[in-house]
């Protein structure tokens, strides 16, 4: 493998890491942009990919010029573009942790970035300035049978329809909160399967009181939404707001093969007297998105608990500069507004990270801080909106039953999140020494956010308080041979 050095180092292809590129490369530095992905675009564009298998509709069509503009100006750039490239580690030069946070990171930090290549041969590089753009992914919430075969979230659902024309079943309920259950139930629709009802966490008006200063951002997104409620209109198929899924009914053998769903009071507290049961072979449910904070986590950057969304991210300033100097962050890692607010977010965190390269001046910066922090300030009402709308409630928590799994990867149950607890565990780090909480396949990401709140509910104590454990790499599964050729770049034996 060979060493390449870069002023710049973007994690994430979406839109965010793309704007970022495009902005820092105008600059004439060197850019990197790395995407685990075998093509750029991120979820939002991944409609627009040329080997898409399903026909497109006219918004899907717009954003495939859209995407397409975006892919030609990277590709006559001079950004040096890792696809399939999955970051597993992030160290100093010398293949250290990194501990440095805040002030203490000197001007010169040098990061060096390990990543399993899977088209690139390429496995190294260093970097002076790093922006994380790496977006979100769907948030489940435990109930009685989630682990079985035919429960899904929406965005699984978008890539089968989308990028590999399957349908999950023939037989689906959409459940949960956020702004993909319309769409996905409209796009179900429109490929011929039996959408049986749409359950919504969130009651009709809620948080209408902020939606008219939101306009500005719901102007730009009304078209999609709108259009995914006339076809769900025109099928019949009903809405049930503050309705939420109690329980999947099967086995893992034979999958899903029906639900049980019902009301939730305004606290997300079900109601079972209103219990009923429908024949499905999907449950498709997800309660809005958790940041993918899996390398913020692992390089030491501080993090804040948001109520809104039930789950950390990481804490930023203005400039949207993390607590570890030279590392920024853009789009829906740090909030969930949409291509509008990720790609201001993008161009803003590349001029901030030139900026402290030197290669930009205050002058330069000050040009354009009014007019980009203006519209990101616009978009970011939205996104109040959109979360404070769909915020996750605490009491959807008390669906889970004891025998419920927290941790599918390592099986830990609700009962054995309560008994941790009961035997002194006071945070996830003493409920993952317990019982494993988080050391299967997936790190925690799914699993550490459900048990902060299940701590919330039994012990009382705000999720807030509660501190995520640490990370350490390799953050994602790697090939034991790829890691064996890593030793010659920890030159301090760091533990891989």
């Amino acid at each position: 493998m060979k060493n390449s050095c870069f002023d710049l180092a973007i994690i994430g292809g979406g839109p965010a890491g793309m704007a970022a590129a495009l902005q820092a490369a105008s600059a004439g530095i060197s850019v990197a942009l790395l995407d685990e992905g075998s093509q750029l675009g991120g979820h939002f564009y991944k409609s627009s990919l040329s080997n898409i298998a399903l026909p497109l509709s006219s918004t899907q069509r717009l954003k495939q010029i859209e995407f397409q503009s975006l892919l030609e100006a990277i590709q006559k750039s001079d950004i040096k573009i890792y696809q399939g490239a999955r970051v597993w580690g992030i160290f100093d030069r010398e293949g250290k942790t990194l501990t440095l946070n805040g002030d203490s990171s000197p001007q010169n930090q040098i990061f060096r970035i390990g990543f399993e290549p899977i088209i690139d041969s390429q496995g190294w590089i260093e970097t002076r300035s790093i922006i994380i753009a790496t977006g979100v992914f769907d948030r489940p919430i435990p109930f009685p049978g989630w682990e079985m075969p035919g429960v899904v979230t929406p965005g699984a659902v978008q890539i089968q329809l989308e990028k590999q024309a399957l349908i999950p079943g023939q037989r689906v309920i959409i459940a949960g909160s956020g702004p993909l259950q319309l769409v996905v139930a409209a796009e179900l629709i429109r490929c011929g399967v039996e959408v049986v009802a749409v359950l919504d966490t969130s009651a009709l008006f809620d948080a209408w009181q902020r939606m008219f200063a939101a306009m500005g951002g719901l102007k730009t997104r009304f078209s999609e939404g709108f259009h995914a409620l006339l076809t769900i209109m025109r099928k019949g198929v009903p809405i049930l707001f503050r309705h939420a899924v109690f329980k999947a009914l099967g086995s893992n053998e034979r999958g899903v093969q029906g639900v049980v769903y019902g009301r939730i009071d305004q606290m997300g507290n079900p109601v079972y007297q209103t219990a009923r049961e429908a024949q499905v072979d999907v449950i498709c449910c997800a309660y809005g998105f958790s940041p993918s904070i899996s390398l913020t986590l692992h390089m030491g950057c501080r993090h804040v608990f948001d109520p809104l969304i039930g789950a950390w991210k990481p804490f930023y300033d203005e400039k949207l500069q993390t607590s570890v100097a030279g590392v920024f962050v853009a789009g829906d890692v740090t909030t969930v507004g949409g291509k509008p607010l990720a790609q201001l977010q993008g161009r803003w965190a590349a001029i901030s990270a030139l900026q402290r390269l030197g290669a930009w001046s205050e002058e330069q910066v000050r040009r354009e801080r009014s007019k980009i922090i203006s519209a990101i300030r616009r978009e970011e009402k939205f996104a109040q909106w959109l979360w404070q709308r769909y915020r996750v409630l605490p009491g959807l928590f008390q669906i889970a039953e004891e025998e419920t799994l927290v941790c599918r990867c390592e099986a830990v149950r609700v009962a054995d999140v309560r008994l941790a607890l009961e035997d002194g565990s006071y945070d996830l780090f003493g409920i993952k020494l317990r019982t494993r909480l988080g050391m299967g396949q997936c790190q925690g990401r799914y699993c550490f956010s459900n048990a902060a709140m299940l701590i919330s509910l039994y012990s009382g104590r705000n999720a807030s308080e509660i501190d995520l454990p640490t990370i350490r790499p390799p953050i994602v599964p790697v090939r034991l041979g790829y890691l064996a050729t890593c030793r010659q770049f920890l030159t301090h034996n760091e533990e891989v």
